[in-house]
C-alpha cells in the first residue's frame, strides 16, 4: 500500500506540471502549426484552445485507468463509464445550445473532469488507507531532487549514478 501511495502521489506530482506545459505549449504553438499543416482547420483554433486546458489532468487520468485495471476493478470501471456516457448524452446537447460549438469543448472538458474526480473518489473509497497527501504533492524531496539531478544527466548524455 505505501508503494502505491507513492505512485499515486508522485503521479500526480510530476504529469499535472509535465501536461501543463504541454497543454502551455500546445495553447500557444497550435495556431501556427495548425495554420502551416491543415489550414482549412483554422476555424477550430478556438476550440483546441479550449480544449488544451483538460491537458494537466491527463496524466491522472491514466493513473486512474492504471490502478483501476491492475486491481481487477474493471466493474466499477465499466460503470463509471456507463455514467461517463449517461452524462454526455444529458448535457451535450445542452452544451451546444446554450454555447453553440465551443459548448461541445467545454462541455468535453466538463465531463472528463467530473469522470476523472468521481474514479478518484471512488478509487479512494475503495482504498481508504490511500488519500492525497497534499503536502507530499507540493514538497520537493530528496527523491525530487535526484530525479531532477538524474533529468539534468540525461540531457547532457552523462548516466546517472
Amino acid at each position: 500500500r505505501a508503494r502505491l501511495q507513492r505512485i499515486l502521489e508522485r503521479g500526480i506530482k510530476y504529469t499535472v506540471p509535465f501536461y501543463g506545459a504541454v497543454a502551455f505549449a500546445f495553447f500557444w504553438l497550435s495556431p501556427l502549426l495548425v495554420r502551416a499543416a491543415f489550414p482549412q482547420y483554422v476555424p477550430a483554433i478556438p476550440l483546441l484552445r479550449i480544449v488544451s486546458f483538460y491537458f494537466p489532468f491527463i496524466g491522472v487520468a491514466h493513473i486512474l485507468t492504471s490502478f483501476y485495471l491492475s486491481h481487477l476493478e474493471q466493474r466499477k470501471q465499466f460503470f463509471l463509464l456507463a455514467g461517463r456516457l449517461g452524462f454526455f448524452f444529458f448535457s451535450a446537447p445542452l452544451w451546444l445550445v446554450s454555447f453553440g460549438i465551443f459548448g461541445t469543448a467545454l462541455e468535453l472538458i466538463l465531463t472528463y473532469s467530473l469522470f476523472n474526480i468521481t474514479r478518484l473518489m471512488a478509487f479512494l473509497q475503495a482504498y481508504p488507507e490511500l488519500r492525497i497527501r497534499w503536502k507530499e504533492i507540493f514538497a520537493f524531496d530528496e527523491y525530487d531532487k535526484r530525479m531532477v539531478k538524474r533529468l539534468f544527466q540525461k540531457f547532457r548524455g552523462t548516466s546517472a549514478p
